[in-house]
């Protein structure tokens, strides 16, 4: 399998972005420059221009295995069994019956286990003790641990009794097991929670399920040797000692935090209020957050502002690793963001497999058929999963890194719900049209806005969104509403858009979190008191159910989707005024975009519309409205009911509208209510109504 990734996703011209690929046997390596989708004899392919760089050429390749699982580690002093040492946590499985499962390990300096309690493979509770001889004493609960319910477990090594005991303690009563030790030498200089110790110093048998209330301490709990209180520093990965010892336990692979612990009062709704009702982790057998690969090569940024990327090649496999090169001191006048919290949201997405791919299937016009990245993903599951997918214990997933491979971040990805490129892919038919009218641009992406702000957006004549800008932060939010409020030019190329609350786990923006609330379009549905953000602590969900609606800013805002055949666009009677005459310059048609790479027409998948119920401005000028089949449906969120006779054919607020706003102030947007408006744009080699519309835009915007 060859296979890679970045450490870094946007950069300087000139930094060094560090390359860590996983393959065996030789592969060769060959820095390129990313430009558009064209079409040629064997398909849809993205434009490549080869750059020279030091570390192109023939590499030899290692295999580089991948260790998922969330779990808590520290090192501690020598704890001496002869001294006594007991361990108590609360925890809440979540998946018990399955494989063996660890809820603590105490392991010493050669990551030998010397004590530990698991779940079994029928979910009882199992502690171990093993002595410095190899000895092993074992005492276990005959039933199983309730799934989904807090359960207090105390397991302690009493040299005094010279006996191992086991306590649970919950709602229906207490439960003690014990049993003689007979040799119990030994000693321990590392804890774990959520994991086991493997021979080679990694996680192995993790735990699915919550902890909370984590102590470990000497011959009595008044004793303590660490005492950790997971609702402090909520936006690190550090699990904060209260015990004065300073014993902090570092997180890997990012359990879900701002989780509620075994005392909540079912009335506060938000941690920020009173965190310590909030003090436990969801640990997850399949969590990812940092493959944690070593470094095979490294490149050099070229100095231009572009989409870039290492190609790798090992006999007939292809393998990209993508990054970006952000703005430099002199700039274009047109900049296109690259919404890469998109395609994190997205990477590695498991939604045509199961039950999902089933209900998938029945929303779309043609069989789903999978590309090489869903190929992989099956392969290897462990390559962790995305924002759209759940764990393997049924919870949703609310982080997703990019320091690990992202399957379906190529640049000549089929995506099988759309038929075509999407998403990353999809994005260079946008790229692909401007290189083809030759407008020079700069290229940034979502953390660079988030980081820059207005000011970066602030050196351009006109921004351009890619085709499912969906994850903004909210500091992303602002810079496009203030830009567009200080009389900037925005052109909204998708749909979808500035939809979910997301914010950065980091200062290094490794990693999103998203909570997906429970009113919105989802796959999965957050508990009403676990919907605000870990690292920032702000509600998550939807922004529009923050009040920050799409449409006063973009004029449209999610409205239907569908998969089913794509539809055009017809003109409607505001379109022939004088004032935007210019939009369809050289255009005769009445009806525009019944062609595409995308579901075959322009307006399909996700669709956006004008509502002024929801603050769309008087200043719009719906120019396009698009009718649908019955395949596409209203967004849940934009119905306040469900009822028959709602899909495409008989409901005409199924529809995607094609609009112009103008701003106070002299801002303007032009948005296109439509995920397929891209595919649209290649056709005939770009050379077609919506590429020629889209461009009078542009134009014009620039002042042409």
């Amino acid at each position: 399998m060859l296979i890679g990734y970045a450490d870094k996703l946007s950069v300087d011209a000139g930094d060094h972005v560090d390359i860590k690929v996983s393959a065996a046997g030789i592969y060769r390596s060959q820095l390129v420059r990313l430009r558009g989708m064209k079409e040629g004899a064997a398909g849809l392919s993205v434009a490549e221009e080869s750059l020279s760089s030091k570390s192109n050429g023939q590499h030899t390749g290692r295999v580089q295995a991948l260790h998922p699982g969330s779990f808590i580690d520290v090192a501690l002093p020598r704890v001496d069994f002869a001294k006594g040492v007991g361990v108590s946590l609360c925890v809440k499985p979540t998946a018990p019956g399955r494989l063996c499962q660890t809820l603590f390990s105490l392991s010493d300096d050669s990551s030998v286990t010397r004590m530990m309690l698991e779940l079994d493979r029928a979910g009882r509770p199992a502690m171990y003790l093993r002595s410095s001889n190899g000895a092993v004493t074992t005492v276990s609960s005959p039933d199983p641990l309730p799934k989904g319910r807090w359960v207090f477990l105390k397991a302690v090594y009493d040299p005094g009794e010279a006996e191992l005991r086991l306590t649970a303690e919950e709602q229906t009563g207490a439960h003690r097991w014990s049993t003689p030790v007979i040799v119990a030498e030994g000693s321990a200089a590392r804890f774990r929670v959520g994991a086991a110790h493997a021979e080679d110093g990694r996680a192995t048998d993790c735990f699915n399920g919550c902890v909370s209330e984590v102590n470990v301490f000497g011959a009595s709990p008044k004793l303590p040797i660490l005492q950790w209180d997971f609702s402090r520093q909520m936006d690190s990965d550090i699990a904060v000692d209260v015990s004065g010892a300073g014993r902090h336990g570092r997180l890997l692979n990012r359990p879900a935090r701002a989780v509620l612990g075994p005392a909540w009062d079912k009335k506060t709704i938000r941690w920020t209020d009173d965190p310590p009702q909030w003090n436990a982790l969801h640990l997850h057998d399949d969590d990812l957050d940092d493959a944690q690969w070593r470094t095979d090569f490294e490149v050099e940024a070229p100095a231009e502002s572009g989409i870039y990327a290492v190609r790798l090649n090992q006999g007939e496999t292809t393998y990209y690793i993508p990054f970006y090169v952000r703005p430099a001191a002199v700039r274009k006048r047109v900049l296109f963001v690259a919404p890469t919290n998109t395609y994190l949201a997205y990477g590695n997405e498991h939604l045509w497999e199961g039950e999902r791919g089933i209900a998938h299937q029945k929303m779309m016009s043609f069989p789903i058929v999978l590309d090489k990245a869903e190929t992989i993903l099956q392969q290897m599951p462990s390559l962790g999963r995305s924002l759209y997918d759940r764990h393997s214990d049924d919870s949703g997933v609310i982080y997703a890194s990019r320091l690990r491979p992202l399957t379906n971040m190529q640049p000549n990805y089929i995506n099988w719900l759309a038929g075509g490129p999407r998403h990353f892919s999809g994005d260079f038919f946008i790229t692909g049209w401007l290189d083809s009218i030759g407008v020079e641009f700069d290229v940034a992406t979502d953390e660079d806005v988030d980081s820059l702000g207005k000011d970066l957006l602030d050196s351009y004549d006109v921004v351009l969104t890619g085709s499912h800008p969906e994850y903004p932060t909210a500091a992303e939010f602002d810079a496009f509403e203030n830009y567009v409020k200080g009389g900037g030019k925005l052109m909204y190329l998708g749909a979808n858009g500035f939809f979910w609350a997301t914010s950065y786990v980091n200062k290094l923006r490794t990693a999103i979190e998203v909570r997906r609330g429970y009113a919105a379009q989802r796959n999965w549905t957050s508990h009403a008191a676990e919907l605000y953000h870990s690292s920032t602590g702000e509600m998550g969900g939807a922004y529009r159910h923050r009040g920050r609606d799409q449409n006063p800013f973009l004029g449209v805002g999610m409205a239907a989707a569908g998969w089913g055949p794509a539809s055009g666009f017809t003109r409607t009677p505001e379109s022939y005024a004088e004032a935007v005459a210019w939009v369809f310059e050289d255009i005769a048609s009445e009806t525009l975009g019944e062609h595409g790479y995308l579901l075959g027409g322009a307006a399909g998948d996700e669709l956006d519309h004008a509502d002024p119920a929801r603050g769309t401005p008087d200043s719009t000028v719906v120019l396009m409205s698009s009718r649908h089949n019955d395949l596409f449906f209203p967004s849940l969120d934009s119905v306040t009911e469900v009822a028959p006779n709602q899909q495409g054919s008989k409901n005409p607020h199924v529809r995607a509208d094609v609009v112009l706003v103008d701003h106070p102030g002299g801002g303007k947007v032009f948005s296109t209510g439509s995920i397929c408006w891209a595919g649209s744009l290649g056709t005939n080699n770009y050379d077609n109504d919506i590429a020629k519309l889209t461009t009078n835009v542009l134009r014009k915007f620039l002042g042409g």
